[in-house]
């Protein structure tokens, strides 16, 4: 998130609560600044126009590069991409002798 999408706040990273599952065990937690949490969210009620037109960009956004089409069109180059280096590799090897 940026600010052309969304109104980003200040964080501190801490340590993960002990109450939390284990899928978070050694990472670390964004502990939002509150003050700051409250300004955005302060500057939104009074900036609704902006506010709406940060929604519709972030929904652009997320149509281009997150929607289904697109993530499976960047999986699928990234998979023809790791093909190419596959039949290098094997093109390469194919000359060389093998040790008996």
């Amino acid at each position: 998130v940026d600010e052309s999408v969304g109104y980003p706040v200040r964080y501190s990273l801490g340590d993960v609560p002990g109450d939390q599952p284990w899928w978070f065990r050694g990472t670390r937690w964004a502990n939002a600044d509150v003050d700051h949490l409250r300004q955005r969210m302060r500057h939104v009620y009074e900036h609704p126009e902006e506010a709406a037109e940060r929604g519709r960009a972030a929904r652009r956004l997320m149509d281009e590069v997150y929607s289904p089409a697109a993530v499976g069109a960047a999986v699928a180059a990234e998979l023809e991409r790791a093909r190419a280096q596959l039949r290098e590799a094997k093109s390469s090897s194919a000359g060389l002798k093998q040790p008996q």
